[in-house]
C-alpha cells in the first residue's frame, strides 16, 4: 500500500488479529486479504462462540474459514472484499467447512470466484471457458454480416409459417364455434 500510495491503517499485534482484533468495531468499504492459508494453530478452540461466525463456527484446526468470516465481519454494508485463498478451501468438507460455505452462498455473502486452476498451460489466454470445462467455439470465418443475414431470413421465414399457422387456427376455430 505504502509503494502505491495508498493510505491505511495497519496495525499490528503479536496476540494476532482473531484474539486481540485491533479494528474490532470498524466497518470497511474494500478489504483486500491474502490471509496465510490452512493455519491450524490459530487458537480457533478458544473462540467457538465468537460473534464474527456468522455462517458457522470455522473448524479450530484450519483458519481459512476463520479468515472469511472475519473479514465479512469487518465489511460496511453494500461493502466489497477480495480474498486469496488456497484453492483446496473452497471445496473442502472438512470440519464443517462445506457448511460454512452453503451458508454463505446462500446468504449471497459470495459475489464470485475466480480461480487461476493452470494459465500458462493454456497459453496465457483468460477466457473462462478454459478453466471450467465449456467448450470453446470455432470459428467457420462466415462474416457476421453474411451469418446475420442469413439468420433474419430463418427467422422471418419462422414468423411467416407462424402467420399462416395462426390463420389456419382461427379458421378451425370459426368452424368449430359456427357448428356448436
Amino acid at each position: 500500500l505504502a509503494v502505491r500510495g495508498i493510505d491505511a491503517d495497519i496495525r499490528w499485534n503479536n496476540e494476532g488479529s482473531f484474539h486481540k482484533d485491533e479494528l474490532k468495531d470498524l466497518r470497511f468499504d474494500h478489504i483486500l486479504a491474502n490471509p496465510p492459508f490452512n493455519i491450524s494453530d490459530w487458537g480457533g478452540e478458544r473462540l467457538r462462540e465468537d460473534a464474527r461466525w456468522v455462517f458457522g463456527a470455522p473448524p479450530a484446526a484450519n483458519a481459512n474459514y476463520a479468515w472469511l468470516q472475519h473479514i465479512w465481519w469487518h465489511l460496511a454494508p453494500g461493502g466489497t472484499a477480495g480474498v486469496v485463498l488456497a484453492n483446496g478451501s473452497m471445496s473442502s468438507s472438512q470440519s464443517g467447512e462445506d457448511v460454512i460455505r452453503r451458508a454463505m452462498v446462500e446468504a449471497d455473502a459470495l459475489d464470485c470466484m475466480v480461480a487461476l486452476e493452470n494459465i500458462r498451460g493454456h497459453g496465457h489466454v483468460l477466457t473462462p471457458g478454459r478453466f471450467v470445462g465449456a467448450v470453446e467455439a470455432e470459428d467457420d470465418e462466415i462474416p457476421f454480416a453474411e451469418r446475420f443475414a442469413a439468420l433474419r431470413e430463418t427467422l422471418d421465414d419462422m414468423f411467416a409459417k407462424g402467420r399462416i399457422q395462426d390463420e389456419h387456427i382461427s379458421e378451425v376455430l370459426s368452424r368449430i364455434s359456427a357448428d356448436a
